[in-house]
């Protein structure tokens, strides 16, 4: 509360004015259907007001005055007062609603006139959902566009896959802010944003050459508006917590599953020890290291500014605690945006960010120690601590007591973030702007660890402490140059644009630790109180890195009558991640659109409103990824610790050095070529709009890492262009909007998409295999398939008799009760030769759909997400039903094989697995299909009559949940599983899950 207090405090303005009259009124479109964001300004000043979100105003003005009412895509209207209280104001049209402007590369275009494939997402929809990320906020809202939160931890990454995952490396997109391309979006608050455009095909992506490959999201914040400073608060207050828990067994029924499994192996009772031997005390370890947890999120903005000068300024303030003890995520960001017009000839303006965060996290994802891993493995009759109030360490198993081990983390990364730009447009002639941009991306991060001294066991201790401590810069500074001359000829109309870009980029690292802290105390864990080994020392280790690019590009917009339409880029791009012969790539694009609805034969049908309008769109276009390490095209010398000899008679330590990896000189961008053919409609006067797309995208020349020999004795293998990938689907968004009388209107839209990956080539490699997950791995990539789909055995039952596994293939060590494993090649065995792909870890299908209803001062919006057809490895199975482990199990278990008929899933109780049936097989695979209720609110606009009272101008409460609920087939903890390796995707080692939020929140204008 403290927080909340001190920022409203230093952010929080207030105006009060007094004028002659106050004049208030409503703005619709011509369905009747409130227009929020209507910029409603009083001839010849800067005072003025923008709609709220059902088209209501409220703005004092002289008794004489006129109001201009402006909003993109409509027509200009000026009303005069007239001593009128109340305005009911309607805006037509400009010429269709497909007229609104939208952000394309380096310049914006009428979306009537964008030629590729390109979606648009408003800010009204964005802020509907909660959260730290504007990518999480993107999620379901675009056909074609896959976004997996990578976990439910706060601050945590997600991964974004644009028309399907095309390379084995990095298929992360292109962020572009204000026209400054950018790592990531961590740092960015979803309240600051007032569009996003997410470019999908290489016709619109090309301009951007080299790093379009992947796509490219293009990101346009809120601006100053011309009339009186208004100041804006936009917060809610939350409640997480677990939407869903695992059904694990209690501590008798664990000692019964373990005995019966000993007793069908010929063993004795297990043995409980003291201080874990009670069967009637269950430790729900899930239950121990998860809590209700409160988020919070708040923002104050202040805007306004005159003909020559608009300016926003906004804070905000996010804060939310993990569902799991331990994790926390906290940002704070101020943002100021201005944009001052010189003269008639030259503008000016900026954009700037400054972020800073901190986030404490806990260790998730890793199967040998992550903390929700380890509360599903332990066992549940040992309790968290014992009778001396000391953590316990469990007698029956490895497994670490996660609570203990949450206590004994303390790893704290804290951010700081500036990112902006500074830009001039300077009007040379009538037709011609030249537009300049310098924009910075600094990124500070500071990482801090103390590791303390900890005895619970033999097996679970920590004897020397240490302090950690690590710094990383990185520096980004971007120059833009175009050139922009448009022009007319008759019925032709030319825009010409070209320019340069320059981009530098450096990273700077350090590490230091040391170990032998005097004491586990908060005040000693700094590096200068460490004493270090015997000789006092600790160890340290830092590098350098940058990499720059210079680019030129051009592009050509031609139109004929609004009818014919063509785009052409051209980008010439050098990078310095290649080597001095390799580093120059060019990039075609071209595309074309026929308007069919400007046609002549087409009036009829767009005059009676049934058909309004129609336009066919292709596409052609090459782009490139440049995204691996840098310096691969140079063989690197280390000279680490461990490449040291002792030599002479004092056994003094000489440090060497060695080649670890080779580099290819040879290695070049890899080139993605793309083609699209798109379909545009419009129905019933513009209600029911259609976007269907068809494309085909392959990666040719695919850089990866082609496996050498181990007698060679490098550490890595060499890049290579070796691979082509190609993916294939379709795209389709359907959008309706209603107004049944004044005071009701709806909106819903539906999103589909489909992309088909498949590995066309792979140089000289066979496949390659990853996804280890213990026992072996899990993922093959292989021509024919997808990247990183899963591989193992098939199973076929049980075995129910010793007269099956007589009649079956030979496998070894099988008894009844024991899977049986499919002989696919026929040779009367069971071994390695019979696994096949048994998975996919992409779906089918990804949907989104969403509906929006306002009746009166009302509104109601809900957002469903989902996906389908994919599956997932839920690797927890290893330890949660394996009987040779004394970990505790799903129930599942219970229903075990234990004579003939009983199971033809559920293998045996024995603690002697002679069988295997334990190896990587379609035993782990689950469908990961899913369909969520994203976001659901309910929200309540206060009266014209009692805001006045208030002295504000809109007051809007809500309430809202998250995540309220999933439904889905998936057995672990949530089917919403991301991982940063784009060979090992889908793969469940004990996730952190996802929160259900509760929510209440305000809007609340001055």
């Amino acid at each position: 509360m403290k927080k909340l207090i001190l920022f409203v405090a230093i952010l929080l303005l207030t105006t009060i004015s007094f004028a002659q009259t106050v004049v208030k009124g409503r703005v619709v479109d011509a369905q009747g259907e409130s227009i929020p964001g209507v910029s409603v300004l009083e001839q010849g000043t800067t005072n003025g007001v923008t709609t709220n979100i059902d088209g209501t105003f409220s703005l004092t003005v002289k008794k004489d005055a006129k109001l201009i009412f402006s909003f993109v895509g409509m027509k200009e209207l000026v009303v005069s007062v007239d001593g009128r209280n109340w305005l009911d104001v309607t805006l037509e049209e400009s010429v269709a609603a497909l007229d609104e402007i939208v952000v394309v590369g380096y310049g914006v275009q009428r979306k009537s006139d964008v030629t590729g494939s390109i979606a648009s997402v408003k800010s009204e929809e964005l802020e509907k959902i909660s959260g730290a990320s504007a990518v999480q906020a993107l999620q379901g809202q675009v056909a074609g566009v896959q976004i997996t939160s990578a976990t439910g931890s706060p601050g945590s990454a997600a991964t974004v896959l644009i028309r399907g995952r095309g390379t084995v490396g990095d298929s992360s997109p292109l962020y572009v802010i204000d026209g400054l391309a950018v790592g990531d979006i961590s740092f960015l608050n979803t309240k600051d944003i007032q569009s996003i455009e997410v470019l999908k095909d290489a016709s619109a992506t090309a301009i951007y050459g080299a790093r379009g490959a992947n796509g490219v999201v293009l990101i346009t914040t809120k601006q100053g508006k011309a009339g009186e400073m208004q100041v804006t608060y936009d917060g809610y207050y939350g409640v997480q917590s677990v939407w869903n828990e695992p059904d694990l067994l209690d501590a008798q029924e664990w000692i019964d599953v373990q005995n019966q499994a000993r007793a069908n192996a010929g063993e004795a009772n297990l043995d409980l020890k003291p201080g874990a031997d009670n069967p009637n005390h269950t430790t729900d370890w899930f239950d121990e290291i998860t809590r209700n947890a409160i988020v919070q999120d708040h923002n104050i903005r202040i805007s306004g500014g005159g003909e020559n000068l608009k300016a926003t300024l906004s804070g905000n303030l996010y804060d939310q605690e993990g569902l799991i003890e331990g994790s926390d995520y906290t940002r704070y960001s101020l943002r100021i945006n201005s944009e001052a017009k010189l003269s008639n000839y030259v503008t000016v303006g900026e954009n700037l960010s400054i972020t800073q965060s901190k986030r404490h996290s806990i260790l998730e994802g890793n199967y040998f120690n992550g903390i929700v891993n380890a509360a599903l493995k332990l066992d549940p009759i040992t309790p968290v601590k014992n009778a001396d109030d000391e953590y316990m360490s469990s007698p029956y198993t490895d497994v670490m007591n996660p609570v203990a081990h949450i206590e004994n983390t303390n790893d704290e990364r804290k951010y700081q973030r500036l990112v902006g730009n500074i830009y001039a447009d300077v009007k040379l002639l009538p037709n011609l702007v030249y537009h300049s941009s310098y924009g910075m991306d600094i990124n500070d991060v500071d990482f801090y660890d103390f590791n303390p001294t900890y005895f619970y066991a033999i097996d679970e201790k920590n004897e020397v402490n240490s302090v950690t401590r690590s710094h990383t810069k990185t520096t980004l500074w971007n120059w833009i140059n175009t050139l922009t001359y448009m022009f007319e000829v008759d019925k032709h109309s030319f825009t010409l644009m070209g320019g340069m870009e320059a981009t530098e980029s450096d990273t700077e690292w350090f590490s230091a630790s040391k170990n032998n802290v005097p004491s586990n105390e908060d005040y000693l864990r700094f590096l200068s109180a460490a004493l270090g080994d015997e000789n006092g020392m600790g160890t340290a280790s830092g590098s350098l890195s940058e990499w720059s690019m210079l680019s030129y590009f051009g592009r050509l917009n031609y139109n004929y009558d609004n009818k014919y339409y063509l785009t052409a880029n051209l980008r010439h791009d050098g990078s310095s991640k290649f080597g001095k012969d390799k580093r120059w790539g060019t990039f075609p694009s071209v595309a074309l659109k026929w308007k069919i609805s400007n046609e002549t034969f087409f009036q009829p049908m767009a005059e009676n409103g049934t058909w309004t309008s129609a336009a066919l769109r292709a596409g052609w276009g090459q782009v490139g990824n440049d995204k691996i390490s840098l310096y691969q095209y140079t063989t690197a010398v280390s000279n680490n610790k461990q490449y040291g000899y002792v030599f002479g008679k004092d056994q003094r330590l000489y440090y060497g050095a060695t080649i670890e990896g080779i580099g290819n000189p040879s290695i070049h961008w890899e080139t993605v070529e793309s083609t699209n053919i798109g379909l545009d409609l419009a129905f019933l006067n513009n209600r029911l709009g259609v976007t269907f797309d068809w494309f085909n995208k392959k990666t040719k020349e695919m850089l990866l890492r082609e496996p050498i020999p181990d007698f060679v004795g490098y550490t890595s293998s060499p890049y290579s262009n070796v691979g082509d990938v190609e993916n294939r689907g379709w795209e389709l968004s359907l959008n309706y909007k209603g107004s049944p009388t004044d005071d009701l209107s709806y909106n819903l839209g539906i999103n589909l998409g489909r992309a088909k990956t498949e590995v066309l080539d792979l140089g000289e490699v066979d496949f390659l295999s990853a996804g280890f997950v213990r026992i072996d791995n899990a993922t093959r990539t292989e021509v024919g398939n997808e990247i990183g789909a899963f591989y193992g055995y098939v199973t076929d039952g049980i075995f129910q008799t010793q007269a099956e596994i007589d009649s079956h293939a030979t496998q070894s060590g099988a008894q009844p009760g024991d899977i049986r494993f499919k002989d696919l090649n026929d040779d009367g065995k069971i071994d390695a030769e019979d696994r096949t792909f048994i998975g996919s870890p992409y779906p089918d299908l990804t949907y989104g759909f969403n509906l929006g209803i306002n009746y009166k001062d009302f509104d109601f919006s809900m957002f469903w997400q989902g996906v389908y057809g994919n599956d997932l490895f839920n690797f927890m199975i290893f330890e949660t039903m394996n009987p040779g482990k004394t970990t505790n199990k799903y129930t599942d278990i219970l229903d075990s094989w234990n004579g003939p008929g009983t199971s033809n899933s559920v293998p045996r109780l024995s603690t002697q697995d002679t069988n295997d049936n334990l190896r990587v097989s379609d035993r782990y695979i689950e469908d990961g299909s899913y369909l969520r209720l994203r976001n659901i609110q309910l929200g309540y606009s206060l009266p014209v009559e009692v805001t006045d009272k208030l002295r504000v101008n809109r007051v809007r409460l809500y309430v809202a949940a998250q995540n309220l609920f999933t439904i889905t087939d998936y057995s672990g903890l949530d089917p919403e599983i991301g991982r940063y390796d784009s060979l090992s995707i889908g793969i469940d080692e004990g996730i952190f899950p996802h929160a259900r939020t509760w929510m209440i929140g305000a809007n609340i204008t001055f």
